[in-house]
């Protein structure tokens, strides 16, 4: 219970300081997000797999950055692949934005799921001339053989995901969008 209260009030208090966060990992289920005591100062969306352990995303969006869009209802959330990935569309006065939340199964085995997600997130874009897109989350694989090590042996283990990073970057190429590099 200490470790999740510690990731809790770390999301919210991240979340204080940002108009919306995308959450990976939750492990959550609808019981689980209707008892759990969120921020009033934002709305939530959730996105559950069919079991608590199929990964399980979430996005929260602060009720004072909404109000620069049109009213969101159901059909703005829309569950791209239900638990890995799901997008907030956003419409209105301010522009139109895409929210994006993702969180790719992890391991060698899973590359052909892994895949199959980014084919479906490709397949929802709209082009950048439309709306402007912003993907987050944890994809669970590298763009460069030299980004991830082992700390047994200290070798570079990235090569094996160049396949499906070039497949993310053709996607990211496709629609301009453009990673943020985090060191």
């Amino acid at each position: 219970a200490t470790l999740q209260t510690n990731k809790h009030r770390h999301a919210w208090s991240l979340l204080a300081i940002v108009d919306f966060t995308g959450f990976a990992e939750t492990h959550s289920t609808t019981g689980h997000t209707t008892a759990a005591s969120l921020p009033d100062s934002s709305k939530f969306f959730w996105s559950h797999g069919p079991t608590r352990w199929q990964a399980e995303v979430g996005l929260a969006v602060k009720h004072t950055f909404l109000q620069h869009f049109n009213t969101t209802d159901d059909s703005s959330w829309q569950e791209i692949a239900p638990g890995r990935a799901a997008k907030l569309s956003l419409r209105g006065q301010s522009g139109a934005l895409d929210l994006y939340v993702c969180y790719l199964p992890t391991g060698p085995q899973t590359e052909s799921e892994k895949l199959h997600i980014i084919n479906k997130l490709r397949d929802c874009l709209a082009p950048n001339d439309t709306v402007l897109s912003i993907l987050m989350g944890d994809w669970n694989f590298v763009m460069e053989t030299e980004d991830r090590l082992c700390l047994r042996t200290m070798d570079f283990t990235g090569r094996p995901d160049r396949p499906l990073a070039r497949n993310f970057q053709t996607m990211l190429d496709a629609h301009q969008l453009h990673e943020l590099e985090q060191p």
